[in-house]
């Protein structure tokens, strides 16, 4: 079985909510302009919660945050809902795709993912990813997640400018 990167695993959360979401959505990486597209998801950078597990494993959570812009409260909610099922109904499991966007027949298995309402028109669907490696291992991993998330999603930003 061949090594999923940090790369692949967040490329393949974003597409995977871009290819289930509204068609037209456009995605905003950065910030979101005070006058965004809708309807539209924003990717903040995924936060990072780390803990020790054993005397030689450490976890990682990784969040990825999706707020899905709309111009209705109800139009939103259903955007993430529609997420968050789809999540559900595949077992909670990410297809990961290669840098082709070629499935690779490997998946990510996420948490539950969690919804909320941000503001008028806005809710942030939330996906857990555990990661778990032993100490020294795999450092690296840990210490390029900004850069990572960067280039991870450099690939949507042109497609975007397209």
């Amino acid at each position: 079985m061949a090594s999923i990167t940090l790369e692949q695993s967040m490329a393949s959360v974003v597409r995977f909510i871009i290819d289930n979401d509204t068609e037209g959505t456009k995605a905003y990486f950065d910030e979101t302009p005070d006058s965004f597209y809708s309807p539209s998801v924003y990717f903040p950078v995924p936060y990072v919660d780390g803990r020790q597990v054993t005397l030689k494993t450490y976890l990682n959570t990784i969040t990825f945050v999706a707020w899905f812009q709309a111009r209705t409260d109800w139009e939103a909610e259903a955007r993430a809902a529609k997420i968050r099922d789809l999540l559900t109904l595949n077992r909670l499991h990410i297809p990961i795709l290669n840098k082709d966007g070629t499935k690779t027949g490997q998946s990510i298995a996420v948490d539950q993912p969690q919804q909320r309402k941000i503001e008028e028109g806005i809710v942030s669907l939330s996906i857990p990813v555990k990661d778990y490696y032993y100490w020294n291992v795999e450092y690296d991993k840990i210490n390029h997640f900004i850069p990572e998330w960067k280039e991870a999603t450099d690939n949507f930003r042109e497609e975007d400018n397209k």
